[in-house]
């Protein structure tokens, strides 16, 4: 109990304000890829231990993952961005052999932004939290005009990196052109995961979809890019203070 308290005091620190969209749709699913378990939890239904709209919060063990996670979406009708937000989410492969989860979160029925060219961005950072092991994270980011959660139609960009312990941590960013996408769509975040026997880590991504940015092209995904990056990178710093002070 006192564990998912202090997770709940994490979430407001994590995502302060996801504001109302007109989503069909939102919804979180978590597989353990090696023993076939899957969970899907759809906001405020069955195991989403908040009531804020928008949000997700899991803290329960899938297959042979102990998950804790915090998931949302920031979006308003006619405003110039969409936002998938997995927050501070701490990982634990409970066997001794090297495991895969994936995390997925998706959005339905995004009103904005729409156009002829947009731009995909997509940033995450992971933290080893014990003393030795290895994990690969692959993330992410899809459209699909269908409308349809969890669907992996268009692939706007997707990056990989590697961390080992103890205590090693990365971030890594990457940008995307999407061409012609029309209302409603839905958006998709994913995350996988291949962790090391008994290895645990803590992984914060985001995902950005806004209005294609003007030339120079590449400088301005860096800067972008670099502003997603900071926004994790942040999100940890108040996590640790907090754990501190708890």
């Amino acid at each position: 109990m006192l564990k998912s308290l202090k997770i709940l005091s994490l979430c407001a620190i994590t995502i302060p304000c996801l504001l109302s969209n007109a989503e069909g749709g939102f919804s979180l699913q978590v597989t353990d890829v090696s023993t076939a378990t899957t969970v899907t939890i759809a906001d405020n239904g069955a195991g989403d231990l908040t009531a804020d709209v928008n949000k997700i919060l899991i803290s329960q063990n899938v297959g042979s993952f102990e998950v804790f996670a915090t998931s949302g979406i920031t979006n308003t009708p006619g405003t110039t961005f969409a936002e998938l937000i997995n927050g501070v989410g701490s990982i634990t492969n409970l066997t001794a052999q090297t495991r895969t989860l994936t995390l997925i979160l998706s959005a339905s029925d995004f009103t904005s932004p729409i156009g002829d060219v947009l731009q995909g961005i997509i940033a995450s950072t992971g933290q080893f939290q014990n003393v030795a092991g290895t994990a690969n994270i692959m993330v992410s980011f899809f459209y699909d005009a269908g409308n349809a959660l969890f669907a992996e139609t268009s692939l706007i960009t997707s990056a990989g990196y590697s961390i080992a312990g103890p205590q090693g941590n990365q971030t890594v960013d990457a940008a995307g052109i999407l061409l012609g996408a029309t209302a409603p769509y839905a958006l998709t975040l994913k995350i996988n995961i291949e962790l090391s026997r008994n290895a645990k880590i803590d992984v914060d991504s985001t995902a950005l979809l806004t209005a294609a940015v003007p030339e120079p092209t590449s400088l301005a995904i860096l800067g972008l890019g670099g502003l997603l990056a900071g926004f994790g990178v942040a999100r940890r710093k108040r996590q640790q203070a907090a754990e501190l002070t708890v």
